[in-house]
């Protein structure tokens, strides 16, 4: 079964259709939370009333938490590779790593570094 998380205004919560239920834990990082999968699973499980909190009342923040090591892979579906200009028949697995600081919540601005030429953004 597949579980929404997110954080937003200073809580993590589980999102069902539009409402989330606020995940009763301590953990402020986003490992401290996947080692309470038990406690997230059963919020999941709740029945619907325990859903009452519409997601435009929450503030969202970045699901990740710095300091972090965020290991991503690189073009990591066909229809990337296209978008991207390259042969999906072609592509190798690729990973790279990205730094804390370019951890930042959906309503963050992104601040390029003048040294950066090219720019590219990840979910």
């Amino acid at each position: 079964m597949s579980v929404n998380v997110l954080r937003a205004s200073g809580s993590w919560w589980v999102e069902r259709g539009g409402r989330a239920a606020r995940v009763p834990t301590d953990a402020t990082t986003t490992a401290e939370l996947l080692a309470e999968r038990k406690t997230v699973d059963a919020v999941a499980a709740a029945v619907d009333d325990a859903f009452d909190t519409e997601l435009a009342a929450l503030e969202p923040e970045s699901p990740v938490t710095t300091p972090c090591r965020v290991v991503a892979q690189m073009v990591n579906y066909r229809s990337h590779a296209q978008d991207s200009g390259f042969d999906p028949a072609r592509i190798q697995p690729t990973f790279f790593r990205k730094a804390s600081g370019s951890v930042v919540g959906p309503t963050s601005p992104i601040v390029k570094p003048a040294h950066v030429r090219l720019l590219d953004y990840e979910v």
